[in-house]
């Protein structure tokens, strides 16, 4: 997530988000900037929940799943060949809760 320090409405909405649908984020790792959310993908087993910034990206090493009816536009993004097991089930308890 993108530090509070920097940005404490982001981390606001995401909680906010996370709370409506019923669970409260578990943040392994703050970042200082959006652009620092690719180079913190340091498994390959991480999602992030981002905005428009993140989904226009052109990595093409990133999964794009958008979140409709988000003020801001959010997704969560994660790499293709994750072998992290527990990326399917958290993509489809975010999907049920989100879209």
């Amino acid at each position: 997530m993108v530090s509070p320090k920097d940005t404490p409405m982001y981390e606001q909405l995401v909680v906010r988000m996370c709370s409506k649908a019923g669970f409260s984020p578990l943040v392994s790792k703050y970042v200082s900037s959006p652009n620092a959310f690719i180079c913190n993908f340091d498994t390959g087993m991480e999602i992030f929940i981002a905005d428009t910034y993140m989904r226009d990206s052109e990595n093409q090493q990133l999964v794009r799943v958008p979140i409709r009816e988000m003020d801001s536009t959010m997704g969560f993004i994660y790499r293709k060949n994750s072998e992290n097991p527990l990326v399917p089930y958290v993509c489809r308890q975010i999907m049920e809760a989100w879209l």
